[in-house]
């Protein structure tokens, strides 16, 4: 028999069973295209099978918590054909793709899907239809869903990522992202492309490097922290204006933050050694010469998400002399280089290595568990935990936090205050 966990789907079933069907379908429907998708609904003591506990299993906890804090999340699709439709969010699809796969209410058009998730959650899904591959598990390649779509039911979308359009949900609990929303009190930096561009040496090439200068910014006199990020940082995630409200409200001292450009981001965000000295001995003292920017690392952040966030740690532990900090968001901890074969290099390296004086500040969603086609496979969020255990045991200074958010830019702009805060406050002289 059908499990139907969301209250809505068993009113609608039970309608079905003992009333006219085309009108209950009808109210159904007209309902949802009023509330939009996914339904959301209170768990209320919703006895989920192990697999079907959550999106994936980090959010849903254990069978024995209190529904309180979760909610039963129905994603939906309308057909009266069969159709093959599944959840995805951003990258990767957290839970193993077949277990995302929506299923047909029996004498319906409603295709649906419910899973009880804790109610602090935040992420970005899209809907693959039909998609030319499924079931996906070919020999000898194994594909992600390439027929991908925006839920046209979601009132949420989110389009960042044009052409690429998302769909969002956010639950009751969500971490706000007020911090990172101009607000029209707030005085604001000055943020814009310095006039020269910066001619490497060592990476062969000249590219462009924007700054933020806070309000009241001085030329001259006592320096002030300096943050160092790409340049992702000005255009997916606002870091010019949570810098405004986090300054304004006195969180962190006034910083100045230079957003360096990227040419080949596979290849720079892999540990290459070469970037790592690029920013150390290139970047840092070209930036001085063009802002009063500190010269003492402990004032100095590095940071990055995803691969970047991976490339900032290991740029810092090659230079020390350079970076006292790093805040990665959901750092790919994972990887490794071309040349190494195996997984997590850099935690391997930090575990063999002499300990330097470099502080963390390392961010993780917990929908990140990766484990799309093969229970087991290694995850972002395993990995960062392994990170973390090493650095601690090597006798690092660690903050580690975990939001329930997945690989998406709403998570690292959630995340991103606490770390700033963390690393950021007492470095005024």
């Amino acid at each position: 028999m059908l499990d139907v966990h969301s209250p809505r789907v068993i009113a609608l079933r039970a309608a079905v069973a003992t009333g006219d069907r085309d009108s209950a379908l009808a109210a159904f429907w007209r309902e949802v295209e009023r509330t939009g998708t996914p339904l959301v609904e209170p768990a209320n003591g919703a006895n989920f099978p192990v697999h079907d506990r959550g999106l994936p299993l980090a959010m849903a906890g254990s069978p024995a918590e209190d529904d309180r804090g979760f909610s039963l999340v129905t994603f939906l699709w309308r057909s009266s054909a069969n159709v093959h439709v599944l959840v995805q969010d951003i990258d990767p699809p957290g839970q193993n793709v077949l277990r995302m796969e929506l299923v047909r209410l029996p004498d319906t058009d409603v295709w649906f899907r419910t899973y009880r998730i804790r109610n602090d959650a935040r992420f970005v899904y899209e809907l693959s239809v039909n998609d030319p591959d499924y079931p996906f598990l070919r020999s000898p390649v194994t594909r992600f869903p390439s027929v991908i779509q925006a839920d046209p039911l979601n009132h949420h979308p989110w389009d960042q990522m044009k052409p690429r359009v998302l769909s969002l949900v956010e639950l009751p609990d969500a971490p706000s992202l007020a911090t990172s929303v101009p607000r029209e009190t707030t005085p604001h930096g000055e943020v814009g492309e310095l006039s020269d561009k910066i001619h490497s040496k060592i990476l062969g090439d000249d590219r462009r490097v924007f700054a933020y200068k806070p309000v009241g910014y001085r030329a001259t006199g006592p320096t002030y922290p300096l943050l160092v990020f790409s340049q992702s940082y000005l255009t997916t995630i606002p870091l010019p204006v949570i810098l405004d409200n986090m300054i304004a409200s006195g969180d962190i001292p006034p910083v100045v933050a230079v957003f360096y450009e990227h040419h080949d981001q596979g290849k720079e965000t892999s540990c290459d050694p070469r970037f790592g000295d690029f920013l150390a001995t290139e970047l840092l003292p070209w930036t001085r010469a063009r802002l009063n920017a500190t010269a003492d690392p402990r004032q100095v952040v590095l940071g990055g998400a995803s691969a970047s966030g991976l490339s900032a740690a290991c740029a810092a532990l090659e230079h020390p002399e350079a970076f006292g900090n790093v805040l990665s968001e959901d750092g790919a901890f994972w990887r490794s280089p071309a040349r190494d074969p195996e997984d997590e290099w850099l935690s391997r390296q930090v575990s063999v290595r002499p300990k330097v004086e470099v502080r963390f500040y390392l961010s993780i969603g917990l929908l990140e568990t990766g484990d799309s086609f093969d229970d087991g496979t290694i995850s972002m969020l395993d990995a960062n935990r392994h990170f973390r255990d090493v650095l601690r045991a090597r006798g690092y200074d660690v903050t580690h936090a975990e939001i329930m958010g997945a690989h998406d830019p709403f998570n690292w702009r959630a995340a991103l205050p606490a770390g700033l805060k963390a690393l950021l406050q007492g470095t005024a002289k």
